[in-house]
């Protein structure tokens, strides 16, 4: 899209747009990864934003089963999974196993072909200033060097030879089993998540491999239990709202003044007198409480009618079986933190078909030819910055918003 063809463009936004679009620029959203829809509702046009829109995953495995624990491998960063011996298999199938990505799942390849999982388990360490009498048995200093060079726990010798350069230079081979990386700096604490602890059940639709929408089983019977509580009663709001006066009350009876005031779930407290009526603090309550059950409920009709028979497992609050129709019951487990991509409530998002905060505001910093770019390695703080330049341009070069505007 060209220069003016955007700008053309982004000034057909509606009042209501515009005021979407500079809530974004204020905020930058870095950490935001969106459908096409979030976009063009802020008034971007689909034209920029449809070519950025590809499947971002988030870094997570989904679970064999068997599989008790994952991890990724200390040589190949690829996840693998503890394969608990005590089954039907026998003993000798236990162990560390390399697991498939989701992508791969998906693809029905490796992405990287069999080298990811092929690449050889031997690693090298040099040793300089080693006399030519001395290097004959370095098996019998392993130990040392494993503690001098920060080595591996689970690494062993493998071979050696030595050669005449930097006086004397010592290369031992160890080798390194498919076993997970490890905290050198916590008494070397193997980076594992248990799957009891750590995995979260979806319920997942596919089309042949391609899995194509998801709804989070646990995130359901939380709303299905929240649903059953039934509405919030006044007696209970004015509990509620009793209680929020007394956190807001410093013990010699002066009132607290917090810096957030409201929001939407949270009632205004205060009048420039001291409280708010507790009556009418408990009705924003009943408010808020209602539109939550309004939207948990809806949430729960298309997930019932979107998915056969899983009603009945949500109310019992029960992993249904592993085939329902299209859908599938998966588990699955997030590996790390900052690579998974973070719904609201804490829920992991598996997949999103969309693009990057950061990305669309870049793209639209190029278009228009606004060249002062964030040098942050930060997400949230290299677009915070990016869509400052982006509205400080835009406003120098009246587009869409001119200098009156905050």
């Amino acid at each position: 899209m060209e220069r003016e063809q955007l700008i053309e463009k982004l000034e057909q936004a509606t009042d209501e747009q515009r005021a979407e679009m500079l809530s974004w620029l204020n905020h930058g959203r870095g950490h935001t990864v969106a459908g096409l829809d979030y976009y063009t509702d802020k008034g971007i046009p689909a034209e920029l934003v449809e070519p950025l829109v590809s499947r971002n995953w988030s870094n997570f495995v989904a679970i064999p089963k068997g599989i008790v624990k994952v991890a990724e491998d200390v040589i190949t960063d690829r996840p693998i999974g503890w394969f608990d011996s005590e089954d039907e298999y026998g003993p000798r199938s236990g162990g560390w196993k390399f697991l498939l990505t989701p992508q791969e799942e998906e693809n029905g390849f490796l992405s990287d072909g069999y080298r990811s999982i092929a690449e050889s388990r031997t690693k090298r360490l040099f040793v300089e200033g080693v006399n030519e009498d001395d290097y004959l048995h370095p098996e019998e200093e392993w130990e040392k060097y494993m503690e001098t060079h920060r080595l591996h726990p689970k690494a062993s010798y493998w071979s050696h030879h030595w050669e005449n350069v930097c006086g004397g230079c010592l290369t031992v081979e160890y080798y390194l089993p498919v076993t997970p990386k490890v905290d050198q700096y916590d008494d070397n604490k193997e980076y594992t998540y248990d799957v009891k602890d750590s995995g979260v059940y979806y319920i997942v639709k596919y089309d042949g491999r391609k899995r194509t929408d998801y709804y989070c089983l646990h995130r359901l019977v939380n709303y299905q239990r929240f649903m059953d509580e039934g509405p919030l009663t006044m007696e209970a709001a004015i509990e509620r709202a009793e209680a929020g006066i007394a956190k807001r009350t410093n013990e010699d009876g002066t009132i607290k003044r917090y810096r957030t005031i409201g929001g939407d779930e949270t009632p205004e407290y205060y009048t420039e007198d001291g409280f708010q009526p507790v009556e009418s603090i408990a009705k924003e309550y009943i408010k808020f409480n209602e539109e939550e059950r309004e939207w948990k409920q809806r949430r729960l009709d298309k997930a019932f009618a979107d998915v056969p028979d899983v009603e009945r497992w949500v109310k019992q609050a029960k992993v249904p079986p592993m085939q329902l129709g299209q859908w599938r019951a998966e588990r699955f487990v997030p590996m790390g933190y900052t690579d998974v991509m973070w719904g609201s409530g804490h829920w992991m998002t598996p997949w999103v078909d969309g693009v990057g905060s950061h990305t669309v505001i870049n793209t639209i910093k190029r278009t228009l030819g606004d060249e002062e770019y964030s040098q942050s390695l930060g997400r949230g703080s290299g677009a915070r910055h990016d869509a400052e330049y982006l509205l400080t341009y835009m406003r120098e070069n009246n587009i869409v918003f001119g200098d009156e505007e905050e």
